[in-house]
């Protein structure tokens, strides 16, 4: 079995931020044009959702870079899974050039049936989990570390303004798609703020899906090292909380 998908990647302009280097939400963009590409090599794509009704459900990813490829660079992508314990599995993601390590992520996801919502084993449709754990021996994975807690209580939080989520923010699922959230996010933070930012490691946590015309109210504060920040809902419950350092 195929349990990691490696490919030359060229840096387009369209994945860019105004620095003409790889943004913040075009590599989260990036982790996820991976993710599917692998998926469909090993049968767990298009053809499983059409037939299952399986979803893949991001809870969370993480993000480090280390140095962000400029545009038309020429780098080293890899992506490989770990095993699925229940519902429950990861993802890993990692750009390259030559012994250069330029970003490391991680994505921590759940298999849900789409038409009754409930969350299904990852092992009854990718059964052959031995030869991921295999796979995974004695390597080095990204961002090993535990990811730290975001307190979701925001009430004290500075109103940073609303966001209505549109139709070009849906996926195939029918709600708002995890890379939609930070790119909605990033919006309200200006290109020199974002310099001033020099942003190194980005998590997000997925609480609550988003629909097409729901009106998000965005929040934020800063603690000592990293800003903390919330999309939420019209309840005041979270939908995303984010930290970024």
């Amino acid at each position: 079995m195929q349990t990691s998908l490696h490919k030359e990647l060229y840096i387009n302009m369209s994945h860019c931020d105004q620095t003409s280097h790889l943004g913040t939400a075009n590599a989260f963009g990036l982790f996820l044009d991976l993710a599917t590409e692998h998926a469909e090599s090993i049968g767990i794509g298009t053809a499983l959702m059409k037939s299952d009704h399986v979803f893949w459900v991001t809870a969370r990813t993480r993000a480090h870079f280390f140095r962000r490829p400029a545009m038309t660079e020429v780098v080293q992508a890899e992506t490989f899974m770990g095993p699925g314990r229940g519902p429950k599995a990861a993802r890993y993601y990692r750009l390259t050039k030559e012994d250069e390590v330029l970003v490391e992520g991680k994505t921590d996801f759940v298999a849900m049936n789409l038409q009754t919502g409930q969350l299904v084993r990852i092992s009854d449709f990718f059964p052959d989990q031995d030869a991921i754990t295999e796979a995974l021996a004695g390597r080095d994975l990204p961002l090993p570390e535990p990811a730290p807690r975001i307190s979701p209580d925001f009430s004290d939080a500075a109103v940073l303004g609303s966001y209505r989520v549109t139709s070009t923010d849906i996926d195939l699922g029918g709600h708002m798609n995890n890379v939609a959230y930070l790119r909605a996010l990033m919006s309200f933070f200006s290109t020199e703020k974002q310099k001033e930012m020099a942003i190194s490691d980005v998590d997000i946590a997925y609480r609550q899906q988003c629909f097409e015309g729901e009106l998000l109210e965005v929040r934020c504060r800063s603690l000592d090292d990293c800003l903390e920040i919330a999309m939420l809902k019209e309840d005041a419950s979270p939908a995303v909380l984010v930290r970024i350092s």
